[in-house]
């Protein structure tokens, strides 16, 4: 299993999964670079996007 596959499966991780995957901006999809590399991913979970300021979090989406 690769590492998208793995954020993929963990629904406590969703938001982080579609952040890196194009999911919330489609300009930002780095995927493909954690799967093909020997990465930690640290992944914050969607509490922690959820305890976000919505202006915030919006601006995150928004900023490629």
């Amino acid at each position: 299993m690769n590492a998208s596959q793995a954020l993929a499966s963990i629904p406590e991780l969703s938001t982080f999964s579609a952040a890196v995957n194009g999911g919330l901006n489609p300009a930002v999809n780095v995927a493909a670079v954690l799967d093909n590399g020997p990465y930690n991913v640290f992944a914050p979970t969607n509490a922690a996007f959820e305890a976000l300021d919505p202006a915030a979090f919006d601006a995150l989406k928004a900023d490629p």
